[in-house]
C-alpha cells in the first residue's frame, strides 16, 4: 500500500509553552492571562471563519502593541503563516470516509 500524504500537526503543549516563553513577555503582567486565554480560544476554534473573527478581535485589542501583533500575525495566525492550519482545531479535523 502506498502512502499518499500525511498531515503534520503542532503539539498543543508545545504551542502553549511557546506562547508563555515568547508571546506573553511582550505584554504587561496584568494582560498576560487575558492574552493567553484569547489565544487558547483560538486553538479550540472548529471553523476557520470563527478563527478569523477571533483573530481579528485579538489584533484589534492589541493593535497598540506592535510586537504582539507582529508575533501573532507572523508566527501563528496570519493568512500567509505556514503554521496557521497546523495548531487550531479547525486544521486538525479529518474528513473520514471520503
Amino acid at each position: 500500500m502506498k502512502q499518499i500524504s500525511c498531515k503534520i500537526l503542532l503539539c498543543w503543549f508545545h504551542v502553549k509553552k511557546t506562547w508563555v516563553d515568547n508571546l506573553l513577555p511582550k505584554v504587561n503582567p496584568s494582560e498576560r492571562n487575558e492574552l493567553y486565554q484569547r489565544m487558547s480560544q483560538l486553538m479550540y476554534c472548529c471553523a476557520k471563519s470563527e478563527f478569523n473573527v477571533m483573530y481579528k478581535q485579538i489584533i484589534q485589542k492589541y493593535k497598540g502593541k506592535k510586537g504582539v501583533c507582529e508575533y501573532i500575525e507572523g508566527g501563528w495566525c496570519g493568512i500567509n503563516c505556514v503554521w496557521r492550519n497546523l495548531w487550531p482545531k479547525f486544521g486538525r479535523l479529518f474528513l473520514y470516509g471520503m
